[in-house]
């Protein structure tokens, strides 16, 4: 959990030149969100937590440069698990309950919710992720 914490500092005090950089751009597109993905295990609630916490902080400081990978990962780490299959939900309640909070968040920043429309769902070939939120 010591990285997933680092990163994520990394992440929130990025500045605006490290944050457009093309290099950091590739890197994160190549590395951190695989990570992300990889660390999201529901079995560990503080590495879940805070695995969801860094994708938050990319989705709010670096959605203009990783459209694609969050078109990917978003339904992936934030709505697959709060679906509900023959009438069970498909992940334990302490992993909801991370996701609740993380969606509060999520919907707190109207641009953010305003961007997610305009590039998702009122794009013909992306899928809509406005809609399934």
């Amino acid at each position: 959990t010591l990285s997933l914490e680092l990163l994520k500092i990394l992440l929130e005090n990025a500045g605006p030149v490290f944050r457009t950089s093309p290099r950091f751009i590739d890197a994160t597109k190549e590395y951190l969100c695989d990570a992300v993905v990889t660390n999201a295990a529901p079995s560990i609630p503080t590495a879940y937590q805070l695995a969801c916490s860094v994708f938050l902080t990319l989705l709010t400081r670096f959605r203009q440069s990783l459209k694609a990978e969050v078109g990917f990962f978003f339904p992936m780490l934030m709505l697959k698990p709060l679906e509900v299959v023959h009438g069970a939900p498909l992940a334990p309640y302490s992993q909801r309950a991370i996701l609740v909070m993380c969606l509060q968040k999520l919907c707190g920043d109207g641009q953010l919710l305003v961007d997610m429309f305009v590039n998702f769902d009122c794009d013909l070939d992306s899928s809509n992720l406005f809609e399934r939120l």
